[in-house]
């Protein structure tokens, strides 16, 4: 079907046929390429893998390989490589609004081989991959999403292969948008407190515009329409983009791919914006105070801290 959120039950049938496949597609990837690296004794799994991660990973055994089974392996691993990148950038816009189908493909790319990446005439699939993951990893606060995109850019762009290059260059405009973000969300002010309804409509309408350019915009686009106070909605905002750089930054050194020119270093103006826009935006949400009565009518004060901070 054309559009596999549909109505129809043949529709609804299909997408749960579809997000069984891919599970399946996932798990059975993960599954080859352990096994592979286990019958050539690779380090394949675990070359990138947190070390708090590694302790869980198959490792090589210490009995000698059979004869081929090196050769065996690299053959398998290739032709599995050829076909996820094939796949991979259909399916990522295919399933670009299902959250558990996104985060079982999105950890796909980190089992391509480098030599796969680099053939030339994967080289459109490829740059599709990682537009579509860096646009996704910029619309979408899902953690496990956001952590696999981050596990498996930070893959691409240190493995070596022809196009590393290109995944650097995409991730620093990835960096640059969720900077930028972060500028204009901290410069932003919230709506007054007693606005008249004419301007509180005309706020609504105003950030409703702003919206629909995700790269652009002061608050989240993944936000609107959850939040009904606009100190809330924007706070939220700047806590998604600081989530999204903090995961990212994690698996990889953005001081090596956030380089300039010019005299400015942008790792100093970004820690800069984010250091003096969060104290400026705890300076402004003073802590509130509730009141309220105990069995003796006594009243007590109750000082509570917004959760976001």
């Amino acid at each position: 079907p054309t559009n596999h959120r549909g109505n129809k039950t043949s529709d609804r049938a299909e997408v749960a046929k579809q997000r069984v496949l891919i599970q399946m597609l996932s798990y059975a990837a993960k599954a080859e390429v352990a096994s592979i690296s286990h019958l050539s004794q690779s380090t394949f799994l675990i070359q990138d893998a947190d070390p708090d991660d590694k302790a869980t990973l198959p490792t090589a055994q210490e009995e000698k390989p059979k004869r081929n089974s090196k050769s065996r392996g690299a053959s398998s691993h290739e032709i599995l490589s050829i076909t996820i990148l094939k796949a991979l950038p259909n399916l990522l816009v295919k399933f670009k609004s299902d959250i558990p189908i996104l985060k079982s493909i999105s950890i796909l790319p980190r089992y391509l081989l480098p030599n796969v990446v680099s053939l030339p005439q994967r080289k459109k699939d490829f740059i599709s991959l990682i537009e579509d993951l860096c646009e996704i990893y910029n619309r979408e606060s899902d953690d496990v999403l956001l952590d696999n995109i981050a596990q498996s850019l930070a893959f691409l762009a240190s493995s070596d292969h022809s196009r590393s290059r290109d995944v650097r260059a995409e991730v620093k405009r990835l960096l640059e948008g969720i900077a930028e973000r972060l500028n204009k969300q901290m410069a932003s002010e919230p709506e007054a407190k007693g606005a008249t309804s004419e301007k509180s409509k005309k706020s609504r309408s105003s950030r409703k515009n702003s919206n629909r350019s995700a790269s652009s915009a002061s608050v989240d686009s993944s936000l609107e329409g959850a939040l009904v106070s606009p100190r809330e909605y924007l706070e939220q905002s700047i806590c998604l983009s600081l989530k999204r750089l903090k995961i990212l930054s994690y698996k990889i050194d953005v001081s090596h791919i956030m380089t300039s020119e010019s005299e400015d270093d942008p790792i100093k103006l970004l820690r800069d914006c984010i250091v003096d826009g969060v104290s400026k935006k705890l300076e402004m949400r003073q802590v509130d105070k509730e009141f309220e009565k105990d069995d003796d009518e006594t009243i007590k004060t109750i000082a509570t801290i917004p959760p976001i901070w």
